[in-house]
């Protein structure tokens, strides 16, 4: 977990022109960031140069940083922007491409990292997710697989602590829906079957 009192420090070392302090950065971060990525990004060929992105808008906006908030749900705004930035590029280029070409192209293959499976460890929970909008993915990941508040969320994604809450009781009722039930007792996510 990233401590934000390492990250302030880090933070200033690198607006100071330290760049060392950015490969410290890097290192507590990219663990988050690569599994968030991997668990939303449907394209396993683009999440490489999702997290190379995340990492230069990050460079780039650490002078904006505000050391009073926290570090994770800001980092994890911008993730969420590179992804969403991402799957609407991608979209484009999917869209001209089948305009072209009249082909039917493989399916997609989720290649998922070990430490998602292991928190996401049913198969048929995780596709029931997957079929999720983004929007409630996004917000169920980050509550779930982070244990991210919902303030932190909020912040992340720059909404109302109440259009998480919706956000929430909605991928809920779908999952619920699909024969899925999850509760959390002690902030940990129970899942029933």
């Amino acid at each position: 977990m990233i401590k934000d009192d390492d990250a302030r420090k880090l933070i200033a070392r690198i607006v100071d022109g330290d760049q060392s302090a950015f490969r410290a950065l890097y290192d507590l971060t990219i663990s988050d960031v690569s599994k968030t990525v991997g668990f939303l990004l449907d394209n396993p060929d683009g999440r490489d140069d999702v997290i190379q992105e995340v990492y230069v808008s990050l460079y780039g906006a650490l002078r904006q940083y505000n050391p009073s908030k926290a570090l994770r749900p800001w980092l994890m705004g911008i993730v969420l922007r590179q992804i969403s930035s991402y799957r609407r590029s991608h979209w484009r280029f999917q869209r001209i491409k089948q305009k072209s070409v009249e082909s039917s192209a493989p399916p997609i293959e989720h290649d998922f990292s070990e430490d998602v499976a292991d928190k996401v460890f049913n198969e048929k929970l995780l596709f029931a997710v997957l079929s999720l909008p983004p929007k409630l993915r996004s917000v169920l990941v980050l509550r779930f697989l982070h244990e991210y508040t919902r303030e932190e969320i909020a912040e992340a994604l720059s909404i109302p602590v109440g259009t998480v809450n919706s956000r929430l009781t909605r991928a809920i009722q779908e999952l619920r829906a699909k024969n899925f039930s999850i509760k959390t007792e002690g902030g940990v996510a129970k899942y029933e079957f």
